[in-house]
């Protein structure tokens, strides 16, 4: 296990070296916790997340690559990144007051994704992030449910020590 916050400083640092081939999952629990997914080519991390406020969070994260069923699940998505939009998307955009369309969604999946130090532009899309619910991903396969229990109990633990005061109010 490592801390969540180092873990996606590393995951931006390589997405900015490639940002080709990248998937990602949001998986919201029951509680108030937050399951990323992320899979440069050939790998997955899973990083459980606790909010402290919009902006700041504690969690836990670790490699995945051997649950084999979730990696057949993410290579069947559309890529994760960074998209510059040009001015007709994004004015189709506006114009649609932020609805995205079938078509609209498949050109801008098209738009090769860049790393975050090429962006350039008046507008950006950032995505797709496909979300689905706990138990749904835990379904996948035994060692995808194990990794989300201990994933929870670590980011618990961690919460708890950090955050004793809060802990204590929410139980």
């Amino acid at each position: 296990m490592e801390d969540a916050e180092m873990l996606l400083k590393k995951l931006a640092e390589r997405y900015d070296k490639n940002p080709v081939g990248w998937k990602a999952l949001a998986v919201f629990d029951k509680g108030s916790t937050l399951l990323i997914i992320m899979s440069p080519e050939g790998e997955v991390y899973e990083v459980k997340m606790v909010p402290l406020d919009p902006y700041r969070f504690v969690g836990v994260g670790t490699m995945a690559s051997d649950i084999e069923e979730l990696y057949a699940y993410l290579s069947k998505l559309p890529n994760y990144g960074f998209r510059p939009l040009p001015d007709n998307i994004f004015k189709a955009i506006l114009k649609s007051r932020g609805y995205v369309s079938a078509k609209l969604a498949k050109k801008i999946l098209e738009i090769p994704t860049v790393s975050i130090n090429e962006i350039q532009g008046s507008a950006i899309a950032q995505g797709p992030i496909i979300c689905f619910g706990e138990k749904d991903l835990a379904s996948i396969s035994p060692k995808q449910r194990e990794l989300q229990e201990r994933l929870s109990r670590e980011v618990e633990k961690l919460f708890c020590k950090r955050y004793r005061d809060r802990a204590m109010l929410y139980g």
